[in-house]
Parts: structure tokens; C-alpha cells; sequence
């Protein structure tokens, strides 16, 4: 049966059962669906599932968005209607991209020429975008502006134009549309069925009066239902907010000239919050009372005594409390039934969320995560801090199963955004970071055959050829920079096919390309993969510098997305839904004969705001804990309604401005408000809650603790609050005597608040309100009494600790481990050195496997402009390398310029005579040490004790062992060396040297014959086995320091020690870093004051350093 029919109700729950009986009435045909338009896909989702459990099967429906249903009843009336209108956004921004520049010469026309006098292609689609969304909503919400637009050839502005350029006599948009479904529906001989049998829109809160004006039409051939949320069983359309009213006395003031009432107006204000925050919805309700609807009315009143409950109603039944009529009603102090939390973060809003949410398990017996819902107006801020929170729970008992839905696919996709990343390259500097992230990409890397065990390979690969920035070096000539191939794609991965084919210990250059001769042979199909990866990068990047129509792009995208991304089945639909989107643009091409070229500004500009849009995973009630937007329609019940980042200025959203906007320069009810939207939305969120509203806002900077203000909706609450509840602190226990005799005492008051004693009725906003501290683990949070809590144990310990800060931790190893394998005993002289380089690390690599060491490839996107630090020091070393060897300085120079070690040009130059000139003074003083013939390495293969020892020590000359570092003096490089002199003072025979040299940039140093080496030895190994028990208490510098200042300057003990504290805790002010510092030290010793002061270490550091310095000569001359 045809007609209008509106069911309301302040519960969603009592709608579906009156859909649920409606729909029981079958139709016609069993073949016909039941059509239930509805605004998203999270409140079909839920409407389905009720729907079942109200009618025990349900079937045979679809739901649809009124848009798309709008379009179905539009198709009725015009046979042929294409799938999409030329009016609609997206097809009509390139309409006006095509045709606005033919009329920026006109003089209606000259704000938007000086906009765009530039002539830059973005500014002009971006524009175009904006016109195109502005004339949908004028076809929506100004229909009758529009068809005069067309009516009246008189209509000068820009707008009315532009508008009558684009849409001729013919053309088809939604304003006439409108018209000819009117039209249709008033034909006497109308075939109604045509049209559905039923149709119902339900939980919408508001649409524009285009939509409801096409539904009330319909409702004379369909029957038409209206299930629509309803926050008051009173009758409110007229009732007005403090700011409307005010609004309305200012007006009339200024137009009689005197000041009236409010009372001789006959306003109205009702409910505060419900004035406050519903607007949106009462115009919506006012709307629909126009078409006189039959309407039904099903409130339900919460009989709970909770706050919570006490404000849904006082909606519901219109009361303002606080008021002679309405007395402020009393609450207990442990209603817990409304709550706001203000953090300092949106982490610490999470982590406060998270220990309340298991405090609602434990409150709520029953209760289920798929109670809870948790939104947020930025659901993308908060995304990374919840997966961090609750996504790392590692106890079962303390996990919260959760599902995070409303992301788009930009951030839900690791495709989607690395696709975008592609298409910024073109133009870009080809820099080696934004490569390097691309190839760390899964699916890019499963596409090329590359795993994550090659990364480390390539990356190795990529830093040790010098590759930095630059396809090749006429990327560089493109940036009006000069020529040089060096540190670009080309060379780098030249120097490693060079490499690979010419194997040449990086000593031989080849049409001025050096190889890299570092690649092993099982690594040949890593080098081929990672080839491909870059010839098809390069490749993809000349089609993209070029521009093409909209056909060929899509063909260009799609052809590519395909060759750079491979997946799993599980994310294939990510790959679909990018593949989807580059579809379209083959359809504007076709749709709008659209055949000009366009450039990949406006492509990335569009497909960027394209995929900001798509949603791959909506995950809206799964059973889960769900986290979503804050979005409007969202009104489905749950016991728990969570929200977070409630922050001023944030919430509620401020409508864009544009000046040359018509509606916002002349508004009526029914047009769209985001402010207005949200706060509808608010009070649909207050009322979907069964048992608890749980706000948090970021209230206080992090840096300063200042407060911050929240949300004016939540001061509004606050305020209301105040103003209509009581706290009794003495837990409830007064008579009902004394309460009556109180409220006579109020009812005499003017001002009933000011009659009441403040000390017994505090503040509601100081109950409800929680402060929170800035770290999770403040003690304030495990404090017995304290209203702050946690569940978590790893901050408990950080709390029992928070004021043990400048007290002694205690140290990693609390006790000796047990005694090593005996393999340990079997030790290479290499392994030897390096436990006394740094016994704390031999110890945790070795015996606990513990690295501490940061393997991360640092890559530099620039090529280098001077030589320093870590740099030259590798560059020296491989100078005096190849001076050694025999090659000229100017072969060096050309040997590190093609390899790409050298700043290019002069400067590079410059920098190299520098160095040379300082590395050819040491290599002539080292020469004078190599006194021929050098003899054979010493191989060692012997048993020492029940210690054996191999390896071999080599650079052994007719005089003497010989080390030498390029650098300052070193004790750990002198450690190395006595080492060494003792193994071949004991283990050499007659014809080696029994004496070592060790040459640096500020020293030389000898060691004469030891002839106790094999006592020496043995202590040196005794120490060794003691520190793969416990950590040893020695630090080759400290050490030396304290030895040094003891035996050598013959101090005494207290001056050793103060020298030693210096070199172990560092100077700050000049970096120098101490061994302190050191992590496997910091580790292994806690943050006790130092290690020095004890004993053992005094000891062990005159144990090794007093017969190395009894046996060394400092200043040592080789002509001697």
C-alpha cells in the first residue's frame, strides 16, 4: 500500500523490530527483494544480523545508498541511462579542466584568470575538482537555482556560465532528472509497477530535501518507511539553541529598534545538549513533519539511575535540569557511567583506553570485546598507536582481540602507497634511499625474485660502489649540474657487472670503470634480480616523463603495476582495488571523448585523491573489539562507546570556506554542516551507549604539562553537568528527612545551586574528569587508594624503580655463568686479540649470543663534498695500500675517482693532495722499517697447557714484526701487537725476530725479546677463560691509562685512577665518547658508578700492561 510513513524511536533496537514486523507482510512476488537503503556498510552489517534474529532467517534483501537508489528510480524514467552521469565529480573535473580555459578571457571570468595566470596544469585541475564539487552539491541541495541558470540566458556570474557551457538542452544531470521523475509520478496512467512494491530507509539521520522530496513523490506510488533515530519523544522542531536564540533577538533588535523577550517570542529552548548538539537532526524531523507523514512513535525510557542513563533521558522527555521545575538530580560518587580522560598524546589516550577497557571486563560481568566500539574523528592518527598498544600484548590473558576499521587503502596497503612512491621518481634526484625503500617493499621484492635475506647484499652492494643519487649523469645534466657519472645508478651497477665479469681485487679500471670485486659466485642470481628491478625502474620512468592520454595511462599504470607488484592471496584485493581505480580513467577517456594528453602532475594528483578514498578492509563488526571513525549514521547500540581525540579545534570539524560558494552565501535549512554533522553525531554516539560513555581528549602538552582545552562539545557536557547533577561525598548516607527538608530549602532559592554547601556536593566535572600522568608507568598509577590503575606488569617495575634513579642497578650478571665447553680452549690468535679489545663483548657474542652492534646501512643521497671521519680513514688506509704496493700517487687519484670515493671536480683533488701529501710522509718512514727480506707468516698449530692455539702472524721482517696504523696511538692496537710479539717470542724459532714495531701517526713504538713469554702467555689465557665466566674488569684504554700513569709518570694511585675515570667516562663536551658508553659495557655493568673502583680491576690492569711496558721502548729510532 502507497503512502509516507515515519516509526521513530530514541532506541535502534525497537526500529528493527518494527522493520522486522513490517517486512513480515510479504510482497507480491517472491521474486521481488525487499530494498532497505541505509548509509553504510557497518549499519547493514548490523541491521542483517538483527534482522536474523528477529525473524529467525533473513534473505531476498538489498541494501542500497541513496544515491544508487535514487539513480535506480532516475533509470526508470529514462530508458538508456548511462551507469554514470557526465555531472557527477569525478567526470565533470575534467569537463571543467577541458573548458574553463576558453573562458578565463571574459571579465566574469578574472578572479579565476588571475588565479591561474601561471598556467600551472595543477592549480587548474585542482580547481577544476573544486567547481565540480561545488555544482554536485548545487544540484542537490539548489536544484531550482540551477534550472534557472538554464532558463535565464541573463544569468551572468562565472557560475551560471560555466554551468550553461558544460550542460546543453540535451544533457542529462540530476536537477532535471529530479524533474522528469516528478513529472513521471503525477502521469495519471503512472504503471506503478514499475516502481518497487516497499521501500525503507532506515537509521539515516538526515538527507538533503532533494532526496526526501524525491521519497515523499515516491511515496504516492511505493510505500515508503521512514525508521529514523529519534533523540526526544517531545515534539521539538521549534526549540533553539543559546546561540540560535541569541542570533534571533539580535535581529529583531535591529530591526524594531527595541529589545523583546524571549518569552513575547514563544522561544524555546528545551534540552540544552539536545538544542546544542540537534540540529542537524531536528531540521531533518521538521522536514519530514512537512510532507505529514504517518508517523509512529516508540520511546523507551532508560530506567537506569545512571548518569548516563539520567542525560539520555532528560533528552528523551525534554527536561532541563537545573531549573525550578527540574531541581539538580543526585548521583552516587562511584557512577562511573560517564567518564573523560584527559592525556597528554594520542599514545597515552590509547594506553589509558587499554587499561580501562580490561577494567570494564572485570566491572561488566558478560561483557564482550564486540560490546565495545572505540571511534575517532582521525582514525588515521590513532591506527599506528593502537596496533602498537594492542597489537603487542604478549600475555593471553591480557589480550584484546580488536579489529581497526575506516582505513584507507594509502595507508591500509603497502601497494597502494609504494605505487604512489613509483610515480613520484620522475623529476626527482633517482636518490638511493628512495630506491632502497621501494626494494624493501614485500611484493616488489616477491615480483623480482628478491628475498629479505638479499636486502643486506644489495644494500652492501649499493654503499660499497658509491652509488648516491642520478639515473645516470644526464640526470644531473637535466638539473643544470655538471656531467659526472660517478655516484649515479649507471656507474655503480657498472662497477658491479665489471666486477663481476673482471674479477680485479679493485686494482684494475676498464674504460675508466672500476670493478667491484666483491662478489661471490652463488650471488650472481641476487645481482641478476636486483638488474632486472633496476632496468625496469628505469624503463618505467620514461614513459612516465612523457605525457599520454588518459587510455594509454591507464594501460601505462596498469601494464606496470602488474610487473612491480606480486602478492599473496590474502592481499590480492589490494592489488584489484588499485587495478579498479586505474580502470576508471579509461572510462572518463571513452564517457567524455576526453583525448588530450595529460601530464603525471595531475595523474598522481588525481589517483592520490582517488585512493585516499578507497577502503579495502571496512572490518566493521566482526566480533571484535572494533576501533572505527567517527562518521555520520554510525548510531548502531553498544554497551561501551569509546571516543578519542576529542580535542579543540579538532572535533567538531569547521566547513571549508570558499567565497565564491553560493549555498554558504545564502543558506536554508537542509544544507550540509560539518559542525552541525558532528555534533548530531555526538548525541547519537551519547545515546548508542547502553552502560558507559568513555571520552579522552590530549588535555596537556607533553612538554610543559599545560593544560589544553578540549573539544567545546565536551565543555558544553561538562557544563550541563554541573549544572543539572550532584555528588554526594558522604557516600549517600543522609535520611530521606534531611533530603526533603534540602529540597524545600532549594525550592525557596532563587538559585538553587548557591543553597547547596559546596564541600558536600562537589563538582561533577572533578568526578568525572581524570587527569592522567604523562608516562605509563608513574608510580601514581600503582598506588593503593589512587583512582589511576594499570594492569601492566612491565610498568609496575618501571614504577617500583621511577625513584631509584640515582641509586645503584643492579648489573646484567648477577653471577658467574658455568664454566665453557671445553672448545673454548681450542682458540685462534686472531680470537685472542679480540677478547682483549673488548672482553664485556667476547663474553655476550659469544658465550649468550647477545649483539648489540647496529648492522643498519646508513645511505647518503648526496655525492661527497669532503672527506672526513670514518671516510678518511678507509681512504687512508687504502692509499698507503697501494703506495706499498708500488703505484704512483696519480694512478691512486684515478683509481679512487672512478670508484667514486673522491668529491668530484678540484675539489676532489684538492682534498686527495691533502691526504697524499700527509700518507706519503708515513709510508716513507714505514718503508725505513722494511728491512728486507720479509720472512714467511709464522704458522702456529700448538698446544700451550691444555690450551691450543693456531693461526698465523704475519708481516714479520728480517728485524722485526711490523704493525701500523694510520691514526693516533691506541691501546687496544698496542694489546694486539704484544700478543703477537709473545706468541713469537715463545713459539718462533732462531730465524725470527724477536722484537715487534707498531708505527702510528704520533708514535713508534718497540718490543724487545720477552724471555718469560710463555709465564706471559699463560697469564693472558688464565684471564681469557676467567672472562668467559663473568665479565672482566678491564678496558684497554682506562686500563692503560691507570697502568700508564703508575709506571710511566710515577704518580701515584689516586692520580692514576683520576686519569683512568676520564678516558671511561669521556668528555661530552667534545664527543669523545667513554668506554662507559660502550653498550656490551653499559650492559655487562649496570649503571653502578664505575667499575674502576674496585680491585680487580686495579689488579688485572697491572697485570697485563706492567711487563708490556717493562719490556716497550717509546720514541724508538729505526737508524738505532
Amino acid at each position: 500500500m502507497s503512502g509516507l510513513n515515519l516509526y521513530s524511536s530514541n532506541r535502534m533496537e525497537s526500529l528493527v523490530t518494527i522493520l522486522a514486523q513490517i517486512i513480515k507482510e510479504p510482497l507480491s512476488s517472491p521474486l521481488d527483494q525487499e530494498i532497505i537503503v541505509i548509509q553504510n556498510r557497518g549499519m547493514e552489517r548490523w541491521l542483517s544480523m538483527q534482522l536474523a534474529k528477529e525473524l529467525g532467517i533473513w534473505a531476498n534483501c538489498r541494501y542500497l545508498f541513496p544515491n544508487s537508489f535514487v539513480q535506480e528510480l532516475f533509470s526508470i524514467v529514462i530508458q538508456d541511462l548511462p551507469q554514470h552521469l557526465l555531472s557527477e565529480p569525478q567526470y565533470l573535473a575534467w569537463k571543467i579542466m577541458q573548458t574553463l580555459p576558453d573562458h578565463l578571457h571574459s571579465v566574469q571570468f578574472k578572479p579565476l584568470s588571475n588565479y591561474l595566470s601561471d598556467s600551472n596544469p595543477i592549480k587548474l585541475f585542482q580547481l577544476s575538482k573544486k567547481i565540480a564539487d561545488l555544482f554536485d552539491q548545487y544540484t542537490v541541495y539548489r536544484p531550482e537555482m540551477i534550472m534557472q541558470w538554464e532558463q535565464d540566458q541573463q544569468q551572468n556570474h562565472w557560475q551560471a556560465i560555466l554551468w550553461r557551457t558544460l550542460f546543453n538542452d540535451d544533457s542529462i544531470h540530476l536537477a532535471r532528472l529530479k524533474q522528469s521523475l516528478f513529472k513521471k509520478l503525477t502521469e495519471t496512467n503512472i504503471q506503478e509497477e514499475l516502481f518497487p512494491q516497499r521501500v525503507s530507509i532506515f537509521g539515516i539521520s538526515a538527507l538533503p530535501p532533494f532526496h526526501t522530496d524525491l521519497f515523499n513523490a515516491l511515496s504516492t506510488v511505493t510505500e515508503v518507511n521512514f525508521f529514523v533515530l529519534n533523540p526526544c519523544a517531545e515534539y521539538w522542531d521549534d526549540i533553539l539553541s543559546e546561540k540560535e536564540i541569541t542570533k534571533l533577538l539580535n535581529k529583531n533588535l535591529k530591526r524594531r529598534k527595541k529589545r523583546i523577550s524571549e518569552t513575547q517570542l514563544h522561544l524555546e529552548r528545551g534540552n540544552t545538549l539536545l538544542s546544542s548538539w540537534g540540529k542537524y537532526g531536528r531540521d531533518f524531523l521538521a522536514r519530514l513533519h512537512q510532507y505529514s507523514p504517518e508517523e509512529y512513535s516508540f520511546p523507551i525510557d532508560n530506567e537506569k539511575e545512571t548518569l548516563l542513563a539520567t542525560v539520555q533521558s532528560d533528552i528523551l522527555n525534554l527536561r532541563e535540569r537545573g531549573t525550578p521545575e527540574y531541581p539538580p538530580c543526585e548521583v552516587t560518587e562511584n557512577d562511573n557511567s560517564i567518564q573523560i580522560h584527559c592525556c597528554h598524546s594520542p599514545m597515552r589516550e590509547v594506553e589509558v583506553l587499554y587499561d580501562n577497557i580490561l577494567n570494564f571486563f572485570r566491572s561488566y560481568p558478560g561483557l564482550q570485546p564486540s560490546d565495545i566500539v572505540v571511534m575517532s574523528p582521525d582514525i588515521e592518527t590513532y591506527a599506528p598507536y593502537i596496533d602498537a598498544v594492542f597489537g603487542s600484548v604478549q600475555d593471553p590473558a591480557l589480550r584484546i582481540p580488536y579489529t581497526l576499521a575506516d582505513r584507507n587503502i594509502r595507508v591500509e596497503s603497502t601497494i597502494a602507497e609504494s605505487f604512489l612512491t613509483l610515480l613520484e621518481l620522475p623529476g626527482s634526484r633517482f636518490a638511493v634511499s628512495s630506491v632502497i625503500d621501494l626494494l624493501e617493499t614485500r611484493e616488489i621484492q616477491s615480483a623480482f625474485s628478491i628475498s629479505e635475506n638479499d636486502l643486506p647484499v644489495i644494500k652492501k652492494w649499493i654503499s660499497e660502489t658509491g652509488i648516491r643519487w642520478g639515473i645516470d649523469k644526464h640526470t644531473k645534466e637535466r638539473l643544470n649540474l655538471p656531467p659526472f657519472d660517478e655516484n649515479t645508478w649507471s656507474y655503480g651497477l657498472n662497477r658491479l657487472l665489471m666486477g663481476y665479469s673482471l674479477p680485479s681485487g679493485d686494482q684494475f679500471s676498464f674504460m675508466d670503470i672500476a670493478g667491484y670485486d666483491h662478489l661471490e659466485g652463488s650471488q650472481s642470481e641476487i645481482l641478476g634480480n636486483f638488474l632486472d628491478f633496476i632496468e625496469k625502474l628505469t624503463e618505467f620512468m620514461t614513459y612516465l616523463e612523457q605525457d599520454h592520454t588518459l587510455i594509454e595511462w591507464s594501460e601505462i599504470l596498469i601494464r606496470y603495476l602488474n610487473s612491480f607488484f606480486k602478492t599473496d592471496q590474502d592481499h590480492q584485493n589490494d592489488l584489484f582495488t588499485v587495478q579498479n581505480t586505474l580502470i576508471e580513467l579509461d572510462s572518463i577517456y571513452k564517457d567524455l571523448n576526453y583525448t588530450e594528453k595529460v601530464p603525471l602532475d595531475i595523474l598522481k594528483n588525481w589517483l592520490s585523491s582517488k585512493l585516499q578514498q578507497q577502503s579495502i578492509r571496512p572490518a566493521f563488526i566482526t566480533g571484535n573489539l572494533t576501533f572505527c571513525a567517527l562518521l555520520p549514521m554510525r548510531s548502531v547500540p553498544f554497551r561501551i562507546v569509546c571516543l578519542l581525540g576529542l580535542d579543540d579545534q579538532t572535533f567538531p570539524r569547521r566547513s571549508p570556506f570558499l567565497s565564491w560558494n553560493l549555498i554558504a552565501a545564502n543558506p536554508k535549512p537542509g544544507d550540509r554542516s560539518l559542525e552541525l554533522e558532528d555534533r548530531y553525531l555526538f548525541l547519537e554516539a551519547l545515546l548508542s551507549a547502553r552502560d558507559l560513555l568513555y571520552i579522552s581528549y590530549t588535555g596537556q602538552s607533553p612538554y610543559d604539562n599545560v593544560s589544553r582545552r578540549p573539544s567545546v562539545i565536551i565543555e558544553e557536557l561538562l557544563d550541563y553537568l554541573d549544572k543539572s547533577f550532584l555528588i554526594n561525598t558522604l557516600n549517600n548516607n543522609i535520611s530521606s528527612a534531611d533530603k526533603e527538608s534540602e529540597n524545600n530549602s532549594q525550592a525557596s532559592d532563587n538559585s538553587i545551586t548557591s543553597s547547596l554547601n559546596s564541600s558536600y556536593y562537589p563538582s561533577i566535572r572533578e568526578t568525572i574528569i581524570t587527569k592522567h600522568r604523562l608516562q605509563a608507568f608513574s608510580p601514581a598509577y600503582f598506588e593503593m587508594g589512587s583512582k589511576l590503575f594499570s594492569f601492566s606488569t612491565d610498568n609496575y617495575l618501571a614504577a617500583l624503580n621511577a625513584g631509584k634513579i640515582n641509586e645503584t642497578a643492579e648489573p646484567f650478571f648477577t653471577s658467574p655463568l658455568p664454566e665453557p665447553d671445553l672448545a673454548f680452549k681450542s682458540l685462534q690468535i686472531n680470537e685472542l686479540c679480540r677478547f682483549f679489545q673488548n672482553p664485556a663483548r667476547y663474553l655476550l657474542q659469544r658465550r649468550l649470543h647477545i649483539s648489540l652492534d647496529l648492522h643498519h646501512v646508513n645511505f647518503d643521497d648526496d655525492e661527497p663534498f669532503d672527506i672526513s671521519g670514518i671516510d678518511r680513514y678507509k681512504l687512508t688506509g687504502k692509499l698507503i695500500d697501494n703506495l706499498l704496493s708500488g703505484m704512483p700517487v696519480e694512478e691512486c687519484y684515478k683509481q679512487f675517482k672512478i670508484m667514486g670515493e673522491l668529491p668530484h671536480g678540484t675539489v676532489g683533488k684538492h682534498h686527495f693532495d691533502i691526504i697524499s701529501r700527509d700518507v706519503s710522509d708515513f709510508v716513507d718512514s714505514l718503508s725505513s722499517f722494511k728491512v728486507e727480506p720479509q720472512l714467511d707468516n709464522l704458522l702456529i698449530d700448538n698446544d700451550l697447557s691444555d690450551f691450543h692455539l693456531y693461526g698465523s702472524i704475519q708481516n714479520i721482517w728480517k728485524n722485526h714484526q711490523l704493525q701500523y696504523r694510520f691514526a693516533r696511538f691506541k691501546a687496544a692496537d698496542l694489546l694486539n701487537l704484544w700478543v703477537r710479539h709473545l706468541l713469537v717470542n715463545h713459539f718462533g724459532s732462531a730465524s725470527y725476530p724477536k722484537t715487534s714495531l707498531m708505527l702510528t701517526r704520533d708514535e713508534c713504538i718497540r718490543f724487545g725479546e720477552v724471555k718469560d713469554s710463555e709465564q706471559l702467555l699463560h697469564k693472558l689465557l688464565d684471564l681469557y677463560w676467567k672472562g668467559l665466566s663473568s665479565p672482566l674488569l678491564f678496558f684497554p684504554e682506562s686500563s692503560w691509562e691507570f697502568a700508564e700513569t703508575i709506571l710511566l709518570q710515577n704518580k701515584p694511585e689516586d692520580a692514576a685512577l683520576y686519569n683512568a675515570l676520564k678516558k671511561w667516562n669521556g668528555d661530552s663536551f667534545m664527543s669523545i665518547p667513554g668506554e662507559s658508553q660502550d653498550p656490551y659495557n653499559s650492559l655487562s655493568f649496570g649503571s653502578i658508578d664505575s667499575p674502576l673502583e674496585k680491585e680487580d680491576f686495579k689488579l688485572t690492569a697491572m697485570e697485563i700492561f706492567e711487563p708490556l711496558i717493562s719490556n716497550m721502548e717509546l720514541g724508538w729510532d729505526v737508524t738505532k
